[in-house]
């Protein structure tokens, strides 16, 4: 999951200055188990969902991106070192809105576990 504090993305832009702490901040990206890529081989039609108290916020699938994932990280891999383990988030399909405390969220992406937490 990748999450934004909107208020700090916002006071940054507004004098500026980098936003990377309003997507860095503690807790902010809440993951499912980790697979590995030998065990799982997406395709473009692959379902990438996303629940807020159950009610379906966001709905894509991974071939709608804008880079696809090999893409995406060869581009990177130029710019920076990736190693076995690390993280790249890429972004969501449309339906970006405000989570809240209390909120329970899940996140799927098809034939992966589901992503689940509560804001506290």
């Amino acid at each position: 999951m990748d999450l934004t504090r909107r208020d700090l993305q916002t006071r940054f832009k507004a004098a500026g200055q980098p936003w990377e702490l309003s997507k860095g901040f503690d807790h902010s990206a809440p993951m499912g188990p980790i697979e590995r890529s030998a065990e799982w081989a997406p395709g473009p039609d692959v379902a990438i969902e996303l629940r807020v108290n159950g009610e379906l916020r966001q709905c894509g699938k991974l071939g709608d991106m804008v880079w696809p994932i090999c893409a995406l990280l060869e581009q990177l891999s130029s710019s920076l070192t990736l190693h076995p383990g690390d993280v790249v988030l890429t972004g969501t399909p449309a339906g970006v809105g405000p989570v809240v405390r209390g909120d329970r969220v899940e996140a799927h992406i098809q034939g992966l576990p589901v992503c689940r937490f509560e804001l506290v």
